[in-house]
């Protein structure tokens, strides 16, 4: 039994009467995907089935909403420079159909945010976030299936004390926690918390207090043991709707931007077929570089595969030699497949370049397949 989509028994019972409780507040929400059984359950389950609790809980969920206009909040302005400095990766779906995102919290400045007067800007982007994700649930959603989870990968590589030294950084993560705890409940399936450093016990002792029990209960937490957190991750998702930079398989797993429209068919990867005949071999020399370039017209797509034995190797793709377009990206290519593709934005010349010069000694047998197709073929 899947538990995020289905219910005991008791969990049955106690819908039906919360139902018959709050039937004044189903017309408030949002959408037909929060109004059914699966969407009441979320606020019980938050109480643990305690009817009065997950009662009081809801009403003051949706005064919550309409207090702050929650249901027009893509409405509100904010900084662009947001997508930039604070960035998401929307990766695809775990093995159970659930969306899987990434962000790199390590490398994002909640501090110059705040010092620059941002601190409710910022809020209202994560709650933007909120509702964005919840709006892809509805997305994902089919009358046999409840998608209302997210799996999501927090890369704390590279967080520093100075975020903690900061008591306008500390006020504001404490509200966004006490907004998320008690306004989404049960849309976590996991976090998992990878490259967390020294620093970041400091922190997890500062936000621990304002998690519920069942919220802590999703959040494994990881060092710097690639391996670990790779096994942990990939034993929920499949390697193609993992980043390269997480150990995965997709190198060409954008940001989400905000300037393009956000396609549901994304969250599904298809890199194609090739002909394991059509594959070559080489071997990229200790210090070498080793390019391949593909002629392609604007609106033509690159599609590319490869692999590597026993190492790593860096990749990256530029355009006319001069354009980076991916990466540079070490990629475990001996773990896994490395694949991805692109729609040419421009008639040209496009290289791959496989990168070893960072070895010294160790040579990188290298096999690769890279092709065109025309959207729609």
């Amino acid at each position: 039994m899947d538990p995020a989509t289905e219910m005991n028994q008791k969990e049955l019972e106690a819908v039906r009467e919360f139902r018959k409780r709050v039937t004044d507040l189903i017309p408030k929400f949002k959408s037909d995907f929060h109004r059914q059984d699966l969407g009441l359950l979320r606020f019980l389950r938050a109480r643990d089935l305690n009817l009065n609790k997950s009662e009081e809980m809801l009403r003051k969920h949706l005064f919550w909403r309409s207090e702050n206009r929650v249901d027009e909040i893509f409405k509100e302005k904010l900084p662009l420079h947001f997508y930039e400095d604070f960035p998401v990766k929307l990766c695809g779906k775990d093995k159970e159909g659930y969306l899987v995102a990434a962000a790199q919290i390590g490398k994002w400045d909640f501090r110059s945010a705040v010092e620059a007067g941002l601190k409710n800007e910022f809020i209202l982007f994560v709650i933007q976030w909120f509702e964005r994700l919840v709006d892809i649930f509805d997305q994902l959603s089919t009358k046999d299936r409840f998608y209302g989870q997210l799996c999501i990968i927090f890369d704390f590589e590279g967080f520093a004390y100075r975020q903690l030294a900061s008591k306008g950084v500390i006020t504001m993560l404490v509200e966004l926690i006490q907004i998320f705890e008690a306004n989404y409940p049960e849309v976590l399936r996991v976090i998992w918390i990878i490259n967390a450093p020294a620093v970041f016990n400091i922190l997890w002792g500062i936000i621990k207090p304002f998690l519920t029990e069942r919220t802590t209960s999703k959040i494994r937490i990881h060092g710097s043991n690639r391996g670990k957190w790779r096994a942990d991750i990939v034993s929920m998702v499949k390697e193609e709707n993992i980043p390269s930079i997480y150990s995965g398989a997709n190198t060409t797993c954008p940001d989400f931007n905000l300037k393009l429209n956000f396609d549901i068919k994304m969250l599904s990867p298809n890199f194609g077929e090739f002909q394991i005949n059509d594959v070559k071999k080489v071997c990229v020399g200790a210090r070498e570089l080793y390019s391949v370039d593909i002629s392609a017209k604007v609106g033509e797509q690159i599609l590319w595969c490869f692999w590597t034995e026993n190492c790593d190797i860096t990749f990256g793709f530029n355009f006319e030699d001069d354009e980076r377009i991916i990466g540079p990206l070490r990629v475990d290519s001996h773990l896994c497949n490395q694949k991805g593709s692109l729609t040419c934005a421009k008639s040209g010349l496009y290289t791959l370049v496989f990168d070893n010069t960072y070895s010294s000694f160790t040579a990188k047998p290298l096999r690769y397949i890279v092709w065109t197709r025309t959207l729609g073929d």
